[in-house]
């Protein structure tokens, strides 16, 4: 199986309204870019075991990954190069087992802003996942920066007395600082969800979520999500 595909379309942010969400008819994630790439996949599959691979190229204009930087820290945009592969393998009737993994290497644009520069990302994403009848399990490593590094320009001040007893700010040190963009703690995801089906046109699904070091920080502590779905199909 080989194929190719182009995309198009806006990067937005659930957590960012761009409209009054107590009227339900405004309810619009607020857009914080656009993006567009390419893709090439290759692939091989049969009922008990396949394999896909995709490589493609991204642009990004005004964020990196998604995540939007503004003022001194503006982005003019990001190219990304990436690899995704994706495995299962059928071990019996009622058990599936599923593998991932993505590798990416992302090249800041930067806007015209002195004393402020980023270096290219290294960022991955895992996953392993099994059905087991009508239960499905899985652990994920959630995309994170493995290398990159920011620097940016500082300067101290201080506030002297001149000789004629008047006060002037004066630069005490100045130079360069580089910030490591490699999170100290990276986040993993462990899921389940358990699927049943009611009737010829209802289903229902109880889902769970941990997240350990969400959002790759350990500062407020693991999340835990519960959630159940009940779905209803009226025929006319």
């Amino acid at each position: 199986m080989v194929g190719a595909r182009a995309f198009s379309g806006a990067i937005t942010d659930e957590g960012l309204l761009a409209n009054d969400p107590a009227i339900s008819s405004n309810y619009e994630p607020m857009r914080i870019g656009t993006t567009n790439g390419v893709i090439s996949d290759i692939g091989w599959k049969n009922d008990r075991f396949g394999i896909n691979t995709s490589v493609g190229m991204m642009h990004e204009d005004n964020t990196i990954m998604g995540a939007m930087a503004t003022g001194l820290f503006a982005l003019a945009g990001t190219d990304t190069t990436f690899v995704d592969s994706d495995l299962f393998l059928v071990l019996s009737d009622s058990v599936r087992v599923r593998a991932r993994a993505t590798f990416a290497h992302s090249v800041p644009n930067m806007e015209m802003n002195s004393g402020f520069g980023l270096s290219s990302l290294d960022s991955n994403a895992f996953a392993l996942g099994a059905d087991v009848g009508r239960f499905n399990f899985g652990v994920s490593l959630p995309l994170a920066v493995r290398r990159g590094v920011m620097n940016y320009a500082y300067a101290d001040y201080d506030i002297i007395e001149l000789d004629d007893g008047r006060y002037d700010i004066a630069v005490t040190d100045f130079g360069t600082r580089s910030l490591d963009l490699k999170p100290t703690s990276r986040e993993v995801r462990l899921n389940a969800t358990y699927n049943y089906h009611f009737g010829e046109f209802t289903d229902g699904a109880f889902g769970f979520i941990y997240r350990i070091h969400p959002n790759n920080t350990d500062e407020f502590g693991n999340e835990a999500l519960f959630m159940m779905k009940l779905s209803h199909m009226v025929g006319i």
